[in-house]
């Protein structure tokens, strides 16, 4: 029994071989068999990258019969040389290749849509960007197939107007002087062993819990209100709070509130485990454990290296994505309540590919319940 190789190109030494059988007169399955290929592949080969060889000329229009079946060239035909008065056809290993290569390059030039598609494409591109949507999810939002990376490319060969700068993270700005900044930690007055992160690695190893991480996005200068992220790793589910005079009784207020609403036994199974960094506002790791309400342990409460954000990335990035709403330089006193939910909830709303295609609110929904 042959197997078939499937959407195999052929290489050069393939194409030699082709070009030998035919001078040996080998059948379509003869050749299909040495290279482990469909007998029809071999013939498609053959007529798509055979070559006139017309010697003469006063060949007539019309195309020899023999020509529209096997071997499709004329190789050891009697008439070749005499009184053969059609277009002749040879088949050149080395012509074949070049004439492949031409039309594999060829193929991949343009635009492989129909114009009413790319209208609709230009249109959701410049609606979706200007609405803080990525290029993902607006691609997985068309009535028809089309991958991010085919819209980047047709951007960078400027064949739809949309400009690169209006992509988010597509341009890359100059690299910023670091600046060094002095914080006061008190570390001595917090005890965080058996708090690390390397506790925190082999305490997720032995127990099944989802991490939410905490974060802080950076406020302007003077700007007495601040952004508290969480976000669930590992299905990028996300709550945003504006918080005032940020401090670590406010923050543990906040985690009082969600447990109040969704009860003792949904807040553990979803806020079970925390990660964050050294910030004062979440020194108060007792206040994070401890249930005001049924005065029992509802977390474990843990803390990254001093300096290694990356070892909470999954906030990092989503503050990345927040500054698209809460851009550096602006005042977050600026938007209310109601304008970080509606943020909050177009952020669980995103198509992600992360989650091969759903969104954070779908996965969310899937897994822990609707009545949450």
């Amino acid at each position: 029994m042959i197997v078939f190789m499937k959407f195999k190109h052929f290489t050069f030494e393939d194409r030699k071989i082709i070009a030998s059988c035919l001078a040996k007169e080998f059948r379509c399955v003869e050749i299909a068999d040495i290279l482990g290929c469909d007998p029809s592949s071999v013939s498609k080969e053959i007529k798509r990258n055979r070559i006139d060889s017309t010697r003469f000329r006063y060949q007539v229009d019309e195309e020899c019969q023999k020509l529209k079946r096997f071997l499709y060239v004329c190789a050891n035909c009697n008439l070749k040389y005499t009184k053969c008065k059609f277009h002749q056809f040879k088949y050149d290993a080395k012509f074949a290749q070049v004439k492949a290569d031409r039309l594999l390059v060829s193929s991949r030039i343009g635009v492989n849509y129909t114009k009413e598609e790319i209208e609709k494409l230009i249109i959701e591109l410049k609606v979706g960007l200007s609405n803080k949507k990525s290029v993902y999810q607006i691609a997985a939002e068309l009535p028809f197939d089309i991958t991010p990376q085919t819209i980047y490319k047709y951007i960078r060969n400027g064949q739809i107007p949309v400009k690169r700068i209006d992509l988010p993270y597509a341009v890359t700005y100059k690299k910023r002087k670091k600046i060094k900044k002095e914080y006061e930690y008190n570390e001595s007055k917090i005890d965080r062993c058996n708090r690390t992160f390397v506790d925190y690695l082999a305490f997720s190893k032995a127990y099944n819990l989802y991490t939410t991480e905490l974060d802080f996005l950076g406020p302007k200068r003077g700007d007495p209100y601040t952004i508290l992220t969480l976000i669930i790793r590992e299905i990028h589910f996300t709550l945003i709070f504006l918080v005032e005079n940020k401090n670590a009784d406010k923050i543990v207020k906040i985690f009082d509130k969600i447990e109040s609403k969704v009860g003792y036994e949904n807040f553990v199974r979803v806020f079970g485990l925390i990660l964050t960094d050294r910030d004062p506002s979440f020194a108060d790791y007792e206040g994070f454990e401890n249930s005001k309400i049924f005065d029992k342990k509802r977390v474990n409460v843990f803390y990254c290296d001093a300096y290694r954000s990356t070892q909470k990335a999954s906030v990092e990035n989503t503050n990345k994505q927040l500054r698209m709403f809460f851009p550096k330089g602006k005042y977050l006193s600026n938007f209310s309540k109601d304008d970080v939910k509606r943020i909050n909830s177009f952020l669980n709303k995103r198509k992600l590919k992360s989650l091969d295609g759903f969104s954070s609110e779908e996965v969310f929904i899937r897994i822990l319940g609707k009545s949450f």
